[in-house]
């Protein structure tokens, strides 16, 4: 069973990677000076228990989504592996004996979500962030906001795919073992 440090570790990395685009579109949209983000540096161990608290709903709620919108495609990687669409890795590996087992799933269901939820949080920093050096740029210290806003949305957005494929190549492994494994779900 995934015990919770795991599946709390699992929400803040997904809730940390969320607070980068949202801060980055409250910046880029609101009148905040930009010269204020030097001074947050004094309160850091302020910041990273507001954060924590912050990201870690926040990376649940981003998750959760990334799960609902990748739904229907992993119902057909199931579906193609012979496994039924209700089909719960989760009910079988409580109820598989061998540790091995039980380890290598709970491992694939670490990485499943931390991939499906990188991959929408990683396209939301290619905008926002792109977004953001675009409109203030210039108020930063950044000679060609331009080049460098390019730069960050294709190789953010680069990332986002890579989550995507990755998440897509996990669910293909995991379900193929699965429905060798329990081939009767």
């Amino acid at each position: 069973m995934l015990s919770t440090t795991e599946l709390f570790v699992e929400h803040i990395i997904s809730g940390i990677l969320s607070l980068v685009w949202i801060v980055a579109i409250m910046l880029c949209f609101t009148g905040i000076d930009m010269t204020v983000l030097p001074v947050i540096k004094d309160f850091w161990g302020l910041l990273a228990v507001v954060t924590t608290a912050i990201a870690y709903p926040v990376g649940i709620f981003v998750d959760t989504f990334a799960d609902k919108l990748l739904e229907r495609w992993n119902n057909k990687i199931k579906l193609y592996h012979g496994l039924n669409k209700d089909f719960s890795l989760l009910t079988h590996i409580n109820k598989d004996t061998d540790a091995n087992t039980t380890n290598y799933f709970i491992y694939n269901r670490f990485k499943t979500r931390v991939a499906r939820s990188s991959f929408i949080n990683f396209a939301m920093i290619a905008i926002s962030v792109a977004l953001l050096i675009l409109r203030h740029g210039q108020h930063l210290g950044i000679e060609q906001p331009l080049k460098m806003s390019l730069v960050i949305f294709i190789t953010f957005i680069i990332l986002s795919v890579a989550a995507l494929l990755l998440w897509n190549e996990i669910a293909k492994t995991v379900h193929e073992k699965s429905a060798k494994l329990w081939p009767n779900n």
